[in-house]
């Protein structure tokens, strides 16, 4: 091995050799000054100390070459470079196009046969109070309509959502998964699947429920009752003959009812509606104003006030600042939203009554106030009162005066003589005691 590593140092250094030889004495100097004819070392490692020196003297920097020498592999696998941190989530701040109290986020979608979701759909909604409470707005929905991948983007607030997917011809083929992957919380399932997420400040987690530090309101009587919650809406632009008290204009009401407020699970939870054409003045009438009554059925067989999370029937009808919002709260915000009066009119169009355009919707009226009752309990059935019951009487032996075939008959008891009211006169009389003789008392002398 020296043999061939002097070899090689001899060819590489062969060049310089050539060189007037000044060099300084340093510590690197061959301290004997041993060499050959030429001034060259002579062994292995003089020669390895000669290039050292060269390179030490050499003030061109570029002339500086390094030189490998024969060593064994390391023995130990060298450290691997760390991988980069994470790709932070969006945010609202910076370049992202999301409103002030929404963040970013992007959803991808995979069909893992290449050919689209074929009818199947996603639908993103927001909780509105616990998850455990399944209340949820429906935030935004889509498709693939072909291909493998897409990728959808929402601005979200933070608060818990729930994602689904599935439906179509293939849903075990679909797919979702929110990005970055490496940031956000995996999604594993395959449709259709419904797939919970907790949204932070652009980052999507898992669904937890923080423990409460407080002790929550006790739950009054009437929110755990059964109870009907009354009050009445103003609907304006739709003309009498579209708007008629009958079952049509029932089902249109209740349908859009049911669809802006978030307590309420059904159609048939609108339990009451009445239409009514309304006076503008005495002598005028205007065929195109409508006052709505509604009654919505807070018990059974839906959910009470207090399985939706109120502590009182009182809140559940007007209660502020609520989540999921009081009735009355919820529509106002849907009426001065203009989503009422919408969905008023795409329900008219789908029960065969063409709405105008421009209808419009005036908040819960102040009269008839509000006002919610206890759901009325069937009376009670009343059972008349019992009869007296007769004494029980002795058991008289009843006896069949005919023989019963194959028995021998029976012998009827003789009966007992009544006794004769007068007693008989004795047959003899006994003789009658002689009386005492009395002994005479004595004489005195």
């Amino acid at each position: 091995m020296l043999r061939s590593l002097a070899l090689t140092v001899a060819l590489v250094v062969a060049p310089a050799a050539a060189q007037t030889r000044t060099e300084a004495v340093g510590w690197w100097a061959d301290p004997s000054g041993s060499g050959g004819a030429d001034g060259a070392p002579q062994t292995a490692l003089q020669r390895m100390n000669a290039l050292l020196r060269r390179q030490l003297n050499n003030e061109n920097e570029q002339d500086l070459r390094v030189y490998s020498y024969d060593t064994e592999a390391p023995s130990v696998a060298p450290t691997p470079v760390p991988s980069p941190l994470p790709t932070p989530a969006p945010s609202s701040a910076g370049n992202s196009t999301c409103p002030e109290g929404t963040f970013e986020y992007n959803l991808a979608l995979f069909d893992y046969g290449g050919n689209g979701w074929q009818g199947g759909e996603y639908i993103l909604s927001q909780f509105l109070g616990k998850p455990e409470l399944e209340i949820t707005e429906e935030v935004a929905q889509g498709t693939m309509e072909e291909g493998s991948e897409q990728i959808e983007s929402f601005c979200l607030e933070n608060g818990n959502y729930n994602l689904y997917f599935g439906g179509g011809a293939e849903p075990g083929e679909m797919g979702v998964q929110w990005l970055p992957d490496d940031v956000q919380k995996q999604t594993n399932c395959r449709g259709p699947c419904d797939d919970p997420a907790m949204m932070v400040d652009g980052l999507v987690l898992d669904v937890t429920i923080s423990p409460t530090t407080f002790t929550p309101a006790p739950t009054s009587i009437s929110a755990a009752a059964d109870t009907w919650h009354k009050f009445s809406v103003e609907v304006e632009g739709v003309p009498d003959e579209l708007f008629p008290p009958d079952e049509t204009t029932n089902l249109i009401v209740q349908a859009a009812t049911n669809d802006v407020l978030a307590i309420v699970s059904d159609n048939e939870q609108v339990m009451d509606t009445v239409v009514t054409l309304i006076n503008r003045r005495k002598l005028q009438a205007s065929d195109d104003r409508h006052q709505v009554d509604l009654t919505i059925n807070m018990g059974k067989p839906y959910k009470t006030c207090a399985q939706v999370g109120f502590t009182s029937a009182d809140d559940c009808l007007n209660g502020e600042g609520f989540l999921p919002p009081s009735l009355v709260e919820n529509m106002d915000e849907a009426i001065e939203s203009g989503l009422y009066a919408e969905r008023l009119k795409f329900w008219g169009e789908y029960y065969g009554r063409a709405f105008p355009d421009g209808i419009s919707v005036v908040g819960v009226l102040p009269e008839p106030e509000p006002e919610w009752i206890y759901a009325p309990t069937p009376a009670p059935t009343i059972t008349s009162s019992p009869t007296g019951t007769m004494a029980p009487t002795a058991a008289q032996t009843v006896v069949s005066m005919e023989p019963t075939p194959g028995d021998s008959p029976t012998p009827i008891p003789s009966g007992t003589p009544n006794p004769t009211s007068v007693e008989p006169e004795p047959t003899t009389s006994p003789a009658p005691a002689a009386k005492p003789t009395v002994s005479p008392q004595p004489t005195t002398s």
